[in-house]
């Protein structure tokens, strides 16, 4: 799912404009595929104004519009983008583009967030980049939050110049290091907690928590953990109501749903991370964005029958239920949090693995029909290297003759080696499922398509691409003949059974064929049809909210992120 973004304003200072309801970084409850689309329609909770006139709804000259006074004109007298004056993209999303630069004075890299004007087309539009900008003027200073190093606006864009984070996402460096524990899962808590306790103290709510949004300073063992993407944050007083409705689906605190809410949302949504951690898995499941906030308000929590939860500590567990609490009142504060017992360094956290993340993303892959494994090599391969340099050195890692190629043994020890020993069957099954062309061996292409985030694999360019390929006659459809050739491409004993099994699963209205809504929902089935015997991995079901759906919202939380990851997943 992705980011909703409803706002009617505050029930304390009700919003004069009526904004209708959107999906950031998602869709509507009624679809979405890009949960990376975030919308950011929100109210500004403290006047902070930096410039601007106001402007009518839709008014398509706003590229004349001044959006922020006082910032300098000309970004490329202080930043150079390289001989072609444009820069490494590094990210995309509806409202602008996230290129690489380097600092003139300095040689430091940094990340520019440059905003297409010309796509503000309402006040509230033009009101979220001046907040996004103040919010990001008003932290500055905790290491751990994205450090803004100046903005600049030209005829045409507004350009907000950032930290470049360039060790990749905390979630992608628990999946590198293979062996991953409650007080890993501990320590990666704890720095979440700190940074949101700073902004609750500094008056500002972020709203859109996600783990996805945790990055790391650099490629160090011990790297700063670095909160981003400020997008859908506000300012808040103690005390105030606020009604719009905001964040990612699968993170949204009840109160948000009925849009009476305050500064415990985000510790909700931090309860949700935690879970994921020690899980693998959200706590709260749906098809769409209407079923997730049903079971948001209603299902209880099963923390003992569920996945991994007989293994894990009671202390954690305690933890997890005293943050998802309904009641806001009687939710945990992030003061409370950090006293913690299992939170704090040397606390009660165990130190036994909880489970090597790529075992369960290879398995969860082995699963799939052999259309959806042919779409995710397809996406693969146009993934940017910028993504899946972290997959990259993994692979490498455990391609231990350096052939190219991982073979059984080379997988077998690799897991070994990380404390973790599967029956050779078991093995031989995921091998085998993960092994697209049948040559007994996994390429870098398939390692890719079996270990990549689904939320890089769903995201709907890259779905409608790879949809385009598959459809070789350009007719719109996947038909029996071009199914039959992926089918063909990737071996079996019995094609035509494959042909039925697909056409049965993805074929949603009979018509022997498959259009790119039904490949699309295909897609995004791995999200909300997951079983707990399958348990998703952490990192893939959490990054799945922000690619499920179709986005109808006004940002790409992901791409627009403006702490750019350099590593990772």
């Amino acid at each position: 799912m992705g980011n909703i973004c409803t706002s009617s304003g505050h029930a304390s200072a009700p919003d004069p404009k009526g904004k209708d309801a959107v999906l950031s970084n998602g869709a509507p409850p009624s679809s979405k595929p890009a949960a990376q689309a975030q919308s950011t329609q929100k109210q500004e909770h403290v006047p902070i104004h930096l410039s601007g006139p106001s402007m009518a709804p839709h008014d398509k000259a706003h590229v004349k519009v001044k959006v922020l006074d006082g910032v300098g004109a000309d970004v490329r007298e202080h930043y150079n983008f390289g001989p072609d004056r444009q820069g490494k993209i590094i990210g995309k999303g509806q409202f602008g583009t996230v290129r690489q630069a380097t600092s003139i004075k300095t040689g430091e890299q940094v990340a520019v967030k440059s905003i297409a004007k010309r796509k503000l087309l309402t006040d509230e539009e033009v009101e979220d980049v001046r907040r996004e900008v103040a919010i990001l003027h008003h932290l500055v200073g905790h290491p751990a939050l994205a450090q803004i190093h100046g903005v600049y606006e030209d005829k045409h864009y507004v350009h907000i110049v950032m930290q470049l984070a360039q060790g990749g996402e905390l979630f992608d460096r628990i999946v590198e290091r293979m062996r991953y524990s409650e007080k890993d899962a501990a320590a990666a808590f704890r720095a979440m907690v700190d940074v949101i306790l700073h902004c609750h103290l500094m008056g500002v709510m972020h709203r859109d928590l996600k783990p996805e949004n945790f990055l790391l300073a650099d490629k160090s063992p011990n790297a700063q953990v670095i909160c981003a993407d400020f997008g859908l944050s506000t300012f808040f007083k103690e005390g105030e109501v606020l009604d719009d409705l905001v964040g990612s689906a699968y993170y949204v605190a009840p109160e948000v749903i009925q849009r009476r809410y305050s500064k415990e949302a985000d510790m909700w949504s931090l309860g949700v991370i935690l879970f994921i951690l020690l899980s693998g898995s959200p706590p709260f499941f749906g098809k769409d964005e209407e079923a997730i906030f049903r079971e948001i308000q209603h299902k209880q929590l099963d923390l003992d029958n569920a996945g991994v939860w007989p293994s894990i500590s009671d202390p954690a567990k305690a933890l997890v239920s005293r943050l998802l609490v309904r009641d806001p009142k009687k939710r945990m504060t992030a003061q409370e949090v950090l006293s913690d017992s299992w939170v704090q360094p040397g606390g009660s956290a165990t130190d036994m693995p909880i489970q090597y993340e790529v075992v369960k993303r290879l398995d969860a892959f082995a699963k799939q029909n052999k259309l959806k494994k042919e779409a995710y090599r397809i996406i693969g391969t146009m993934l940017p290297d910028i993504e899946v340099v972290g997959l990259r050195e993994l692979f490498k890692s455990i391609d231990a003759d350096k052939s190219g190629h991982i073979t059984f043994g080379e997988l077998q020890d690799a897991l070994k080696a990380k404390g973790f020993v599967l029956p050779s069957q078991e093995l031989a099954n995921l091998m085998s499922g993960s092994d697209l062309n049948q040559d007994r061996a996994i390429d870098y292409e398939e390692f890719i398509a079996a270990t990549s985030h689904v939320s890089k694999i769903t995201r709907e360019d890259k779905m409608f691409q790879a949809f385009q390929i598959l459809d070789t006659d350009n007719s719109g459809f996947i038909d029996p003949h071009e199914l039959m050739a992926v089918i063909t491409k990737h071996g079996g004993t019995n094609a035509i059974l494959d042909l039925e099994e697909i056409l049965e699963q993805v074929d949603k209205n009979s018509d022997g064929k498959i259009d790119y809504e039904e490949f699309a929902q295909m897609m995004y089935a791995s999200i909300v049809d997951t079983s707990e015997e399958e348990n998703m991995g952490a990192a893939t079901v959490l990054n799945a909210v922000k690619s499920h759906g179709k986005s109808k919202g006004r940002r790409t939380a992901g791409a627009c992120r403006t702490v750019a990851s350099s590593g990772g997943l």
